[in-house]
Parts: C-alpha cells; structure tokens; sequence
C-alpha cells in the first residue's frame, strides 16, 4: 500500500528566520504556501466523487471505537450520519459545518455543534452503567471528562486505497476517514455493521488466533471492540497469564477489525509480532498476513459444561429422521396424553462425582436422561456413545421400543461443523460414514 505524506511543518522551524532577516519573508511564505497548498488538497480530496466517507473514531481508553458515515459538501457542510448507543442505537442525521484549516499542521475541524458527533468531545455528565470507569472504578463522567473525544484532527497521510490517517488535535488518539463510493445510502451501511455484528454470540466470547506458524492464541470479547490477546500454544512453549496477555482498542468494520494503533502481540517465548487491521475473509474469518481469527472449535463448543444444546427435528434427514418419526407416533400412541417429544437436548450434569454429557429426552412432562460419552478424536471428529440411563429413560426403551430405537440410532460417529466460521451456536452433524444422516443443534 503506497502511503502519501503531506508536509507538516513545525513551530520550531521557523526560528531559522532569526538569523537572516533578509530570507525570513522568503522562507515564511514557502511555509505558508505549502500549509495552503496542503489545505486545498485534501479539501479536494474530502469532497471528490460525492464527498462520502466512513470515519473510524477512537475516544478514551476506557472506550471501543465508533463508526459513523460524513459527507463533506463543497458548501462548507457536513452531513453526519450514526448509529451508537449515546444516541439509543437508532440510526440518525444530522447536518453543520467542517473546515480544513492551517493550525500548526493542516487540521480538520468540525467547528459548529453536531449533536451525534460532539458528544464524544463534550465534557459532560453522561448517565448510565455504560459510563466509563477508571482505574479505581470511580465513573469518569461525573469527573466531568466526558468521553476525551477529538473534533479537530491533525490530517496525517493518505494512501492510494482510499484511507486518511487522522490524530486528534487535543488527545491524540487516531482515527481513519474511509473513502466510500457515492451511492451508498449510509443507513444501508451502518446497518451492514451490525449485521457484523450479529455474527458474533454472547455465549462465545472467545476466539482463536492462529499465526501462519501454527502457534494459537485467545482473543477474548472481540465483539466488544476491547480484545484480550493471550498465547495458548506455542511449540510446547509455556504462556504466563500475567505478562504475556495484551488488550486493544478496535472498532469492527465493514471491512473487518481495525486497530486504533498497531497491536503488539506476544509470543509465549516473548517475540512479538503486530496486527493493525483484520479483513473479512470469503468463509467468513477475519485475517491478515500475520494471522487469522475463527471461533471456538465444534469440541470447544461441545465441551462447555455450561451450556445447553437443544436439537431441530426439522433438520433430521436420512434414517435419522423416519426413526425419529416412528418414535414420535408410537409415543403419541402409547399416551395420548403424553404425547410425542417436547425436546431432545444435550447438556452437563452431576454423575458419580463428576460433571458428565446427559442427553435429555423430553416426552410430554416425562423427562428421560442418558448420561453418555462424547469421545472426540479430533476437533470436528465425534463419536456419541451412552454410559448410563435413568430409570425413566430404561423404562421406555422397554415400553416404546422405537422410542429406543431413535436414540440407538443417535449413538454413532459423526462430523460436527460450525454455520458459522466465529460463531458455533448452530452445529451441524453429519453421519461419519458419508451418508445423509444429519441434524442440527442449537
């Protein structure tokens, strides 16, 4: 990627001026031109092809980044369009004025009140447990900091591929300004970053980072914009928790995961490598060079002793599903008022001292448990078998033979696969000798 720089010309500089009276006049107006010439340019630049940009925006270090959409006129306005929680998490516009000035450095300046924009940079009281906290847990807000947001910015560089590089004037923290093309309606691609970000569930916060060297890491609460990074294999290796896990700022994107200032990364032998920005890749991970990111493994899910998972009799296929429906009629027919399955589920419970997979087999109000084994042979290889049944469950094998019948018939080999490459909230099974029995579990 080919980096523009535009000059930035220090105070200190202009001190030469003192030694020769006679250049001053010449050096101070090249110095002037090149800031008016810097200025007109990336004037030029903010209002060509429609004027439409997505900015990046970073606050306090408390704080995950923000996403909001401008559109700079040659007018002197700017349209700002957002969607966060300061505002509700509702989608709304709101139009006032930019300016690029000359300000010890070519500047952006957002020079009248917009409320979706400055209430970042507003030192007010904001109320609500979502306000931040410092490092003592006191809240910040009724310090009267506010959110320590920029709304001057230093205007950095450019690149070919449509990214300027800002830093707050005041704070310093870095922002992206994202070139977009003239005909995206900004409610359609806010909209898209949180379909993003319905990707990712709640019950799986953590992640695996894999370098392209084999060596992992967990990436917790990635969906939240502050990640914890932290080695988990490195060549036998061994990580320590306490100096070796690193946390981030990032905003999630269209594009992917960007960074508000490169990541430095720890190794468990202490080497280090930087990630700046993650892409979203064709199957749905987030990569880069250095590494990539993909959710918790089908066995990793499975695994979780805190978790529930139920089966969809709609998505049982093959034999599976005409032993499942023979078992469901004999059951109506041997108690009507029973009836057929309610729920099939699979989760953790107590059995001889140790916490152990039970398949529940919800009949009507009967409830009917195995406790089986879940013997994995490698992270997406599965073989179900059963170790012990409950009296409820023996007894209507022996009444309802079809009823054992179905969960003989769920007793096999299988290959589990994720719906999703970070989210596996949604299994599927699939018979290991490459028929076309499978089913899905949520």
């Amino acid at each position: 990627m080919k980096k523009i720089y535009i000059p930035f010309l220090a105070a200190a500089a202009l001190s030469f001026s003192a030694c020769n009276s006679d250049d001053s006049g010449i050096f101070d107006s090249s110095a002037a031109e090149r800031l008016e010439q810097s200025r007109n340019e990336y004037k030029d630049l903010l209002t060509a092809d429609g004027g439409l940009w997505a900015l990046e925006y970073f606050t306090n270090d408390e704080e995950p980044g923000y996403v909001m959409v401008m559109q700079f006129g040659n007018n002197g306005a700017v349209e700002v369009s957002a969607d966060h929680k300061w505002i509700g998490n509702k989608f709304q516009q709101e139009t006032s004025l930019w300016d690029v000035i000359s300000d010890n450095g070519t500047v952006l300046t957002f020079n009248t009140y917009n409320t979706l924009f400055h209430i970042f940079s507003t030192p007010e009281n904001i109320v609500g447990s979502d306000a931040p906290k410092n490092e003592y847990g006191e809240d910040i807000n009724e310090l009267g900091y506010g959110h320590e947001g920029d709304y001057e910015f230093l205007l950095m560089s450019h690149d070919t591929e449509g990214n300027v590089r800002l830093v707050g004037k005041k704070h310093g923290k870095e922002a992206w300004l994202r070139k977009l093309d003239s005909s995206v309606d900004p409610k359609d691609y806010l909209d898209a970053i949180k379909a993003k970000r319905a990707i990712f569930s709640s019950k799986f916060p953590d992640f695996v980072l894999t370098e392209h060297s084999g060596a992992t890491y967990t990436v917790n609460n990635l969906a939240t914009g502050i990640p914890t990074i932290f080695p988990r294999d490195f060549n036998g290796v061994e990580a320590d928790p306490v100096t070796q896990t690193v946390s981030a700022h990032g905003v999630l994107t269209d594009k992917g995961f960007r960074f508000r200032e490169p990541l430095e990364i720890k190794r468990a032998d202490d080497s280090t490598f930087e990630i700046e920005e993650l892409l979203w890749q064709e199957d749905g991970s987030l990569s880069c060079r250095a590494a990539t990111i993909t959710g918790p493994t089908p066995k990793d899910a499975l695994v979780r002793t805190t978790l529930s998972w139920t089966l969809d009799p709609e998505s049982l296929t093959g034999s599976l599903a005409e032993a499942y429906k023979k078992a469901n009629d004999a059951l109506v027919a041997y108690s009507a008022s029973t009836g057929g399955y309610s729920s099939i589920t699979l989760s953790y419970a107590s059995f001889m001292g140790a916490i152990t997979p039970v398949m529940t087999f919800n009949v009507g109000k009967r409830v009917c448990r195995d406790y089986v084994t879940l013997d994995f042979a490698s992270d997406e290889d599965l073989t179900l078998s059963i170790l012990s049944s409950t009296d409820a469950s023996k007894r209507y094998d022996e009444l309802v033979p079809e009823y054992k019948a179905f969960k003989d018939a769920l007793m096999q080999s299988f290959k589990v696969s994720k719906a999703s490459v970070l989210d596996p909230s949604q299994l599927t099974f699939t018979a290991a000798d490459g028929g076309s029995v499978t089913f899905n579990v949520k």
